[in-house]
């Protein structure tokens, strides 16, 4: 079985006749798309990510659902992850309801694991970490207060990975992750609410580490069927711009049943990681690693809330460009 097939789009962002839903790559600067990867085309295998990179990445989706409902499963993908991986990052909407004290003390608790275990992570805020305006009055507060609270810098910039740059405390900022021989810049930027993405400081983040590989993750990016989202598009600029952006990661979007989806072509991926339709249980524990080696990665998912059923302990790969 060919894993790629080829298909020429005649405008950036449109979907090919047949498409479908699932995995391809966009490129600001490019007219066209050189591959789109379909689902039932994406290798198998059973049993665990190897997790035998030089280097290996956490990918955490949106875990509302276990914030809410699930706590366990969250503590279950945190555990395993935990001295496991060299480092964490999460695509937003932690909690369901960001008025929730309860859901945000669920949240810390998971993320406590890793902290217990000196695993460095990063946090991007979705459109549930957001208070609504009607809650902004009630707390006569910020619409971050909550996830502001939870995640200040002082917990997020630690030895393995360090608070570079800042613009909005830890709603907007930039990780330099030390993965001892190389290092990879993680600039995080999170649903805007009312004031945009800040895009003059990201340019001037990624022109300050333009030697360093870069990847951008923000709530919402691209969307099932491989077309940007209304986010992704304003956000587009920033892999164009500056080459060392070498990956770009979202959630939010439903990926109709599917664990993730990637987007390749000459310079720059993007991926759509989102579990939360996947049942049982808003998720079913599903998330990502990226295995580095050199300027490759490895992608899988995999689920650790599986590992009893091992017929649902089934790990997707695919490899990626790095550099």
């Amino acid at each position: 079985m060919t894993p790629w097939r080829h298909e020429t789009l005649a405008t950036l962002g449109g979907v090919a006749a047949g498409a479908a839903a699932g995995w391809w790559l966009a490129r600001a600067a490019d007219t066209s798309l050189d591959d789109i990867l379909y689902w039932d085309d994406i290798p198998r295998r059973p049993g665990k990510p190897a997790l035998d990179g030089e280097h290996v990445v956490g990918i955490l989706p949106d875990t509302q659902h276990y914030a809410a409902t699930h706590p366990q499963i969250y503590a279950t993908q945190t555990g395993w992850l935990s001295g496991a991986v060299d480092y964490v990052l999460h695509l937003g909407d932690l909690v369901d309801d960001a008025a929730s004290r309860g859901e945000w003390n669920r949240v810390s608790d998971a993320h406590g694991i890793l902290d217990r275990s000196e695993t460095p992570y990063g946090v991007c805020g979705g459109d549930h970490d957001t208070l609504d305006d009607r809650d902004v009055v009630e707390y006569m507060t910020g619409p971050w207060h909550h996830y502001r609270r939870v995640f200040p810098l002082e917990r997020l910039d630690g030895d393995g990975a360090s608070v570079v740059a800042s613009r909005g405390g830890s709603r907007n900022y930039a990780h330099l992750v030390d993965l001892g021989d190389r290092r990879l810049l993680v600039l995080f930027l999170s649903w805007p609410t009312g004031d945009g993405y800040p895009l003059a400081w990201a340019h001037r983040v990624l022109e300050a580490y333009a030697d360093t590989p870069t990847v951008l993750v923000t709530h919402s990016y691209l969307r099932a069927d491989g077309s940007w989202s209304g986010h992704g598009e304003a956000l587009a600029v920033l892999p164009a711009t500056h080459e060392q952006v070498v990956l770009a990661v979202g959630g939010h979007h439903l990926t109709r049943g599917r664990p993730f989806v990637v987007h390749r072509n000459r310079v720059c991926q993007g991926l759509l990681v989102n579990a939360q339709n996947v049942p049982p249980s808003g998720g079913a524990g599903w998330l990502c690693t990226l295995s580095l080696d050199g300027d490759r990665a490895r992608l899988e998912t995999y689920s650790p809330h599986h590992e009893a059923v091992p017929r649902r302990t089934v790990a997707y790969s695919r490899d990626l460009r790095m550099g």
